[in-house]
């Protein structure tokens, strides 16, 4: 009877050992997609060779993120976001409604000009109210200034509360030896273009 028991239970333990997956064997594949690609872009890997000579190669689907953003060009919200070009800031989008991305790259903000990435929100120095010589919400907003040049005097669209500073114009020439555009176009009035002040001659930019 002992005999009988211990035999069955050798068996038992062999059918088990059989049914026991045998350990798995590292291959390329496996240890190619554990590794990190060292591009930016979205792909997959080819794997060939045999473990441990393997060779990995990652192949991109799509185009690789550039280095760098452009002027106007946004940063969306990803890991490991592409940055501005050099000389470019970054600001944050004009609204706070606008989701998926960080901000604008711009070395327009401060040239006042309220451009179309631009708002009062993230650029007030451009869009504000009442900030910036050329800025406007409606052509009431302009009117046409002496804004001077190093020839003297020379009418542009400003806007109404702004005035121009005639006496340091003259010192930057003087220091400069400038000599500027002598004459000036006839503006018969004002239109706010892009919250622009634009200066015109009946139906023409001026």
């Amino acid at each position: 009877m002992k005999r009988t028991i211990l035999i069955g239970f050798l068996i038992v333990a062999l059918l088990s050992g059989c049914t026991d997956a045998p350990p798995q064997t590292p291959d390329c594949e496996n240890y190619c997609e554990s590794l990190t690609p060292d591009i930016d872009c979205v792909g997959e890997w080819k794997a060939s060779g045999i473990y441990p000579d393997c060779e990995c190669e990652f192949e991109c689907k799509t185009e690789p993120q550039p280095e760098c953003n452009e002027e106007g060009e946004s940063i969306p919200v990803i890991a490991s976001p592409p940055e501005c070009c050099e000389g470019l800031t970054l600001i944050s989008p004009k609204d706070s409604q606008i989701v998926g991305i960080l901000g604008y790259c711009t070395a327009k903000c401060g040239n006042g000009v309220c451009d179309e990435i631009e708002s009062e929100s993230n650029c007030p120095e451009d869009c504000g109210e009442g900030v910036g010589p050329y800025f406007c919400r409606t052509d009431s907003d302009c009117e046409v200034k002496d804004v001077h040049n190093c020839c003297g005097y020379f009418p542009r669209c400003v806007n109404k509360d702004y005035e121009p500073d005639i006496n340091a114009v003259i010192r930057r020439c003087e220091e400069e030896g400038s000599g500027g555009i002598c004459g000036f176009p006839d503006i018969t009035h004002c239109e706010c273009i892009d919250s622009y002040c634009q200066s015109m001659q009946n139906s023409t930019q001026v």
